[in-house]
């Protein structure tokens, strides 16, 4: 008798853990994903995420310095344009929060290899750098070195729903 109610509470502690969200820093965590994709269409300046092949909801970003065209090298300030997975997921950075890409690719490198460069590395989806007055200079802008940038409150939202592995694909 006590070993089914021992269960039957461990049952749902489970259940109530891997429903409830986890806040830290200002950033809540979701057990779960809820999206399954990620479109960054680069022109439109928006992130959308899917699941099902539904649309989710659609956010506003900022691009690299550089942004129309892909990115080729290291230090170019453009960002790039494939298909990546997030790979991490931390608040362990001078933003508010930040999703690693799976960048480079197998393309990505061989396009470098052509060119005789390096491809570069580190491209995330983050928010605004921690401080308020970062915030009103640079929404709207192109300002960084190819990552996507989005507003403090998108990127919470985005963080909460994706989960690593999940697709990302940026295009034009």
């Amino acid at each position: 008798m006590l070993c089914k109610q021992t269960v039957s509470l461990l049952c749902m502690l489970s259940a109530f853990t891997l429903t409830t969200p986890v806040v830290a820093d200002g950033i809540t965590e979701k057990k779960s994903a809820i999206a399954d994709k990620i479109v960054i269409t680069k022109s439109k300046r928006q992130l959308a995420l899917y699941k099902d092949g539904k649309v989710l909801k659609e956010y506003p970003i900022m691009l690299g310095r550089n942004p129309v065209e892909p990115k080729r090298s290291e230090g170019d300030s453009r960002t790039p344009e494939g298909q990546y997975q997030v790979t991490f997921h931390t608040r362990k950075t001078h933003y508010t929060a930040a999703l690693g890409i799976s960048y480079p690719n197998k393309t990505d490198r061989k396009r470098a290899e052509q060119l005789g460069v390096q491809p570069g590395d580190s491209i995330e989806i983050h928010g605004f750098p921690r401080g308020a007055s970062w915030n009103r200079r640079l929404d709207g802008k192109n300002w960084t070195d190819g990552c996507i940038a989005l507003r403090n409150q998108d990127m919470q939202a985005v963080y909460q729903q994706v989960s690593d592995g999940t697709l990302v694909i940026i295009k034009h």
